[in-house]
């Protein structure tokens, strides 16, 4: 069978299932996926994540407006990193946290899907199918990290992408103001996405480049969040410390899809390939079918700014740092994430056939499906420890102070020892959002006793803290998070104190305790 041959067959195939009442049935197939995606949230009490117990508690310590006591300086809102906290401490003034954390996922994972939905009709795709192929990236590792702005930055970069389509093609002073309100939603959210959009930007106004009254129209909506990044670089100047990851670990983390692995690399694998193999199969067939309706002579159009962003993205995985010692770091994999997103959208714009898009969306939810039962597990088991250091929140009186020990070795609970103040206003004295400063508070460390610590990250460095207790900072509980007899061994302090009876058990587990510190 030769490529004629090929084509042919392709040809009369192409329009099978192209009728009329896809558009209608496009939207309810989406909506019921959508549902179902987001029902899993629901499933456990709560969605146990890395870093998100350490953000939903410092949005308490900001509602409580107790800092001072609490030895904290701050807060400072004038960082490209605080749109979740803010999200969380507004939702928090009328609703348990528990219940703005899960509000706050519902956003990140239906409101993502939602605007690339809408970014992709805004390129006129031959079939709405494609809409289908976004759902894997909305459980994503960044998800289970925990990364709230960040995801919230991919959300407000889609959106100014959105609007930006709009805005070139209408020039008023709604859309304008609309953009420039995005776009400073982007930067207070994540700065990389930030740079994206306005790179999003770039790549709308090129072809539009005799548009003077559009790119006018875009500078002045962006003279908020450029006056607010002029502030940022000259007060928070990067340390310098940049690192890259290698080469062939990058093109690993491509091709199996790190950014959706979450627990087991191995036992995922698996999925992650079938998700490339899916999105890979569909990009090559939409290639060859716009290269064959052109008698395979390449025709420059409109949408094929998408795939030259995209480009252009692929080119700086490999250029820009992986992180430079001050911030959250992770960045490549973050670009990755990002490609992906692009790519995905301008798979959609090769006017594949309705039913290719519509089978290829269906095994992917098959694969989706099947990755999250795996999942299913750990996250059950998770929950069970999130849900145990919640209710031990109920022994703590408003304005205590708790020491953490985490012996646990499982890296995703290395913060969970936060869930202790989500109910209560507390001082936890691990609270690693403090020793950052691209978050809203941090220790004031004369109040913390700086010169026996340099943080209190560690199980060490808070027995130090234990040495060094006196009236300036009085322990009233301890926590121990992991196996107890390695507490003793690496904290003889805390055994002596026992051995004295000046602290006093409040409730035992086999992964954790409370401890009453005696007066």
């Amino acid at each position: 069978m030769n490529w004629r041959q090929i084509s042919e067959i392709l040809k009369r195939i192409e329009h099978i299932g192209a009728t009329p009442y896809a558009r209608f049935a496009e939207p309810v197939v989406f909506g019921v996926v959508l549902l179902l995606n987001a029902g899993r949230l629901f499933s456990t009490r709560f969605f146990p994540a890395l870093d998100a117990p350490a953000h939903v508690y410092n949005a308490v310590l900001l509602k409580e407006a107790l800092l001072a006591s609490y030895c904290l300086d701050g807060p400072n809102w004038i960082l490209p990193n605080v749109s979740g906290h803010f999200i969380l401490l507004l939702l928090s003034y009328v609703l348990p946290m528990e219940v703005c954390a899960k509000i706050l996922y519902l956003v990140l994972i239906c409101g993502i899907p939602l605007v690339w939905r809408s970014l992709m009709k805004a390129y006129q795709p031959a079939s709405p199918w494609g809409s289908l192929l976004i759902f894997p990236l909305s459980w994503s590792f960044f998800l289970f990290l925990g990364f709230f702005n960040f995801l919230l930055g991919i959300f407000f970069f889609l959106w100014v992408w959105r609007c930006s389509l709009y805005f070139q093609k209408k020039l008023t002073l709604q859309m304008g103001m609309s953009l420039c309100v995005l776009l400073t939603l982007a930067w207070f959210s994540h700065f990389l996405m930030y740079l994206f959009s306005l790179m999003a930007i770039g790549f709308i106004y090129l072809p539009n480049y005799k548009k003077t009254k559009y790119l006018f129209g875009v500078l002045l909506a962006a003279i908020p969040s450029l006056i607010l990044t002029s502030v940022y670089i000259l007060n928070y100047p990067s340390p310098g410390n940049y690192s890259w990851q290698p080469w062939n670990i990058i093109v690993e983390w491509i091709i199996n899809l790190r950014f959706l692995q979450i627990y087991n690399l191995i036992n995922e694998a698996p999925f992650t390939l079938g998700y490339t193999c899916i999105w890979t199969f569909l990009f090559v067939l939409g290639i060859f079918l716009r290269f064959r309706k052109s008698n395979f002579n390449f025709k420059f159009q409109s949408s094929d700014w998408v795939w030259i962003f995209c480009i252009v993205l692929f080119i700086a995985i490999f250029i820009i740092p992986d992180g430079d010692g001050n911030s959250g770091g992770i960045v490549t994999l973050r670009i990755i994430f990002v490609t992906a997103i692009v790519a995905l959208l301008g798979i959609t714009t090769l006017r594949l056939p309705g039913w290719v898009l519509a089978i290829g969306g269906g095994l992917l939810a098959v694969f989706q499906f099947n990755h999250y039962a795996q999942l299913t597990p750990n996250i059950n088991d998770l929950n069970g420890d999130a849900n145990e250091i919640y209710n031990l929140g109920i022994y703590l009186p408003a304005n205590s102070t708790i020491l953490v020990f985490v012996n646990d070795q499982n890296w995703l609970t290395q913060h969970a020892s936060a869930y202790l103040g989500w109910n209560t206003p507390v001082r936890i004295l691990k609270n690693y959002e403090a020793e950052l400063q691209h978050f809203p508070l941090h220790w004031n460390q004369n109040c913390l006793e700086g010169q026996h610590l340099k943080n209190i990250s560690t199980s060490k460095d808070a027995c130090a803290l234990l040495s060094a207790n006196n009236s300036r900072l009085i322990i009233h509980y301890i926590f121990i998070q992991g196996g107890w007899n390695s507490s003793e061994n690496n904290c003889p302090i805390f055994y002596s104190l026992k051995q004295e009876g000046k602290i006093k058990l409040i409730k035992q587990s086999p992964k954790m305790s409370l401890w009453k510190v005696e007066s």
